[in-house]
């Protein structure tokens, strides 16, 4: 397009500006990214637009999102910001669909504490080679970036999706509990973990089995005394949801102790008190851990068991912002 002037980011060992219009970023470097973006910016001059398509040419960037937050935090610290910030990414397993899908929450939240810069995405499947159809790519991210009203979209063929939130009518049918079930409950010993058991435990006769990070200590025994008196049977590990070994240690026990597992609440979780501007990547992955590695674990865990559900727990702000 006349007028508009391109600069290329790429990957590389080390940072820094290699002509007029390149630039390479070792992804690993969070300090870096901030020096890139104040270069490049003092090189556009004017307004600019921020494309990350390192998840089209490197498929580790779908999983990796420490590197988004770092392109994240370096806008959110830069003297000159983008009015734009659009992603995009091609998946090929469900799982990297989940990843990049998970990446709208960003938009939804970041509104709110970076009101200047527009964040938004592009996902659609891969194609069926190894090769990205740039050409393709390219006339969606024109199209993109010239909406009045930018959001994540999805493409399938020639058919462009937004995510909305709409109402719906929930039908009659409910899981059943089943009376002398077994149910895992992560992250038993935190707050909503202590709610939900207690609920299963009114709601009949229930083997529950609880895990946590945390040991053992009086003021939640009390607790699994009382759950107990209702007529349940009440057992509490210490297991990090994120430990595979651990993981399995507690489904051996709960076979052997119940004779299975009829369903799984993962409601284990992390706070963090940090802004996202401020945070360090270390408290990041720390919060992150439990939702999507806790996630994975429980699936390879669980693969073989007949469950009749397993329920998830997520901050409503993933969705809404």
């Amino acid at each position: 397009q006349p007028g508009t002037e391109v600069i290329f980011v790429a990957q590389g060992r080390s940072s820094g500006k290699q002509s007029r219009g390149q630039y390479r970023l070792n992804r690993d470097d969070g300090a870096a990214f901030r020096q890139v973006l104040d270069s490049l910016a003092s090189d556009c001059g004017g307004d600019f637009a921020l494309l990350y398509l390192w998840p089209l040419e490197d498929a580790g960037c779908i999983e990796d999102s420490a590197v988004l937050f770092r392109l994240l935090q370096a806008v959110g610290e830069a003297g000159r910001k983008p009015s734009r910030l659009l992603w995009a990414g091609a998946w090929r397993t469900s799982l990297e669909r989940c990843c990049l899908e998970s990446w709208i929450g960003w938009e939804r939240s970041l509104g709110l504490i970076l009101p200047q810069t527009r964040v938004a995405g592009i996902l659609r499947e891969a194609g069926p080679g190894p090769a990205v159809d740039m050409e393709a790519w390219l006339s969606l991210l024109w199209a993109e970036l010239h909406t009045p009203s930018p959001q994540s979209v999805l493409y399938e063929g020639e058919q462009r999706y937004t995510c909305r939130i709409r109402p719906v009518s929930l039908g009659e049918e409910r899981w059943r509990i089943q009376a002398n079930g077994t149910y895992l409950i992560t992250g038993g010993g935190g707050g909503l973990g202590r709610i939900l058991a207690a609920r299963l435990a009114r709601s009949g006769p229930v083997n529950l089995i609880l895990t946590g990070r945390s040991p053992l200590d009086a003021r939640l025994q009390a607790e699994l005394t009382l759950l107990e008196g209702t007529g349940s049977r009440v057992l509490y590990r210490q297991a990090d949801v994120c430990d595979a070994v651990a993981m399995r240690e507690v489904l051996r026990e709960a076979k052997a102790r119940f004779g299975g597992v009829n369903g799984v609440i993962h409601a284990a979780g992390l706070q963090s008190k940090e802004p996202l501007f401020t945070k360090s990547e270390a408290d990041f992955a720390r919060v992150l851990a439990p939702k999507v590695k806790g996630t994975q674990v429980l699936d390879e865990v669980l693969s073989g068991e007949p469950l009749d559900f397993l329920l998830c727990f997520s901050s409503a702000a993933a969705i809404l912002g």
